[in-house]
């Protein structure tokens, strides 16, 4: 008998063990690295690292970059003077004059982190209590650039507040773009049929619209394409219908068409980089200076702050063509360290965005992401010539307050998604977050509308009963947590074995009952 029994009872040991790994552990606290952040502590902690790595090589480069211009205003302006006196105050004004500009941009970077800071402890949701009073001082600020605004090099896109210069169609990107994905949410919340309440969707794509005519009649092309690219970026990302799209894509053909007649050096440019115009060079003089720049890095650069092109050969080095004076003097090395910053920005990025649980956060974070890596890709395409001349300047590199604070908004974004992504799970109508309905399977003995499966022998009827009702009675409780962890068919198991043995169907021969 024990030698008969003994394979059952290898089972039911089995049957046990697999029980044991699969009843639910005791949930202790999570960590706070798992808990803390969408994404994991990996995207987090790396997206802090990539914005360092840029703001690192930023500065230095900053530096380095301005002071070839810095010397040589100041040693002109001192070149009259003949006495020794005058050569030293010249030449503590060349240094105060090359770390200030240096200092300028400490001071926008700090100004930068407080921005980010405050943003990412904001819940991301929060911040459509903010669009009403940051659409109406970005409105004021545009038209103010319209009317007192000062003029450089043919555009009228700065102001002059508290003896700082502003560029507010900086301001524009990630103001707008908030408005429009919040608006964007709200329609793919209730449903496509909105699209036309004035509510929801009119009034914020009309003041949208309003403020880009203004940006580009400043002119400034390049602030609206980024904007762009984060909104296509939302857009899909909220499965919205595709055919709204041809209806905007239409309408950016008229802009561009209209700008290419009010300024017909944009259709030149556009032309020219197409092939389909003889270039000139002399608006090709800044490209074909970047490209010096990088060819004499070689791999490794020249050595920080020995920079030739820097000395008036590349104009506003320190400006949209600090790359070229990184490829200069860090050599092929530092220039791919920018880039392979910015490849970790966008997957530690879009990895905070795919985790997550809601679609306006994963909307947020995606296209904000998106706008910041997109900025990079048509500055660094535009100093090496694959792309036309945008104006642009690198994120988290170049010089400039308005554009290193707007970085910091839009980065903030990101870490708002990283922080609270986790909190809410919308329902929204549609077919992208439909959820599944989940059948339970039919608990045994309940009642169904299907016949129940006859026993397989009748002999001992009332004693087969008795053990079923015992059974039932002792194992109702872990019946119950197990139909919760869909264990049904285990159990189904464990009791068709003990029929087998009580009913004596395992025998064979004359020995069977």
């Amino acid at each position: 008998m024990p030698a008969q029994t003994a394979h059952i009872e290898e089972e039911r040991k089995k049957r046990q063990q697999a029980e044991a790994k699969k009843s639910p552990k005791k949930k202790g606290p999570k960590p706070l690295s798992a808990s803390r952040y969408v994404g994991g502590p990996f995207a987090y902690y790396g997206l802090l690292i990539a914005v360092t790595i840029l703001l690192g090589l930023g500065t230095l480069m900053v530096v380095s970059a301005s002071s070839g211009e810095a010397i040589i205003n100041q040693v002109s302006q001192e070149a009259a003077k003949a006495t020794e006196a005058g050569k030293l105050a010249g030449l503590t004004h060349i240094k105060a004059s090359v770390w200030g500009v240096g200092l300028k941009h400490i001071l926008s970077i700090v100004l930068g982190i407080f921005v980010a800071w405050a943003m990412s402890r904001i819940r991301y949701r929060d911040y459509q209590k903010y669009l009403p009073l940051l659409g109406g001082v970005l409105l004021a600020l545009l038209v103010a650039v319209a009317a007192f605004g000062y003029e450089s090099n043919g555009a009228r896109r700065w102001i002059i507040i508290m003896g700082q210069s502003i560029q507010p169609s900086e301001f524009a990107k990630p103001i707008l773009f908030l408005i429009m994905v919040f608006a964007m949410y709200a329609v793919r919340k209730k449903g496509n049929s909105h699209m036309g309440d004035r509510d929801i969707w009119f009034i914020p794509a009309a003041f949208t619209g309003i403020c880009v005519i203004m940006i580009l009649m400043q002119p400034e092309t390049g602030n609206v394409l980024v904007l762009f690219i984060g909104l296509l970026v939302a857009f899909l990302i909220l499965e919205l219908p595709l055919g709204s799209l041809k209806t905007i894509f239409g309408i950016l053909l008229v802009i561009v068409v209209g700008l290419c007649i009010r300024e017909p050096y944009r259709a030149e440019r556009i032309l020219q980089y197409l092939g389909l115009a003889q270039k000139d060079p002399d608006a090709f003089w800044q490209i074909k200076q970047a490209q010096l720049a990088f060819g004499s890095g070689g791999l490794v650069g020249v050595g920080p702050g020995l920079s030739r092109q820097k000395y008036f050969y590349l104009p506003e080095a320190q400006n949209d063509f600090i790359i070229a004076i990184i490829g200069e003097e860090l050599g092929l090395l530092g220039s791919f360290t920018v880039i392979a910053s910015f490849i970790a920005l966008l997957y530690c990025g879009f990895r905070i965005a795919y985790r997550a649980t809601d679609s306006l956060g994963r909307a947020l974070a995606g296209g904000a992401i998106s706008m910041l890596v997109g900025q990079a890709i048509l500055n660094i395409f535009s100093v090496t010539g694959l792309g036309p001349v945008t104006g642009k300047p690198l994120p988290f590199v170049t010089l400039g307050g308005s554009s290193m604070i707007t970085s910091f908004m839009l980065l903030g974004i990101v870490l708002s998604v990283a922080r609270f992504g986790s909190e809410i799970k919308d329902k929204v109508v549609g077919p992208a977050d439909t959820q599944r309905k989940r059948t339970k399977k039919p608990v045994r003995g309940a009642a169904t509308d299907e016949p129940t499966r006859a026993p397989r022998a009748t002999a001992h009827a009332s004693h087969e009963e008795q053990r079923a009702s015992r059974r039932a009675q002792a194992k109702a409780p872990a019946r119950n947590s197990r139909q919760s962890t869909n264990n049904d068919q285990e159990d189904f198991d464990e009791d068709s074995l003990e029929w087998r043995w009580d009913s004596g169907s395992h025998l064979s021969g004359p020995r069977r009952r």
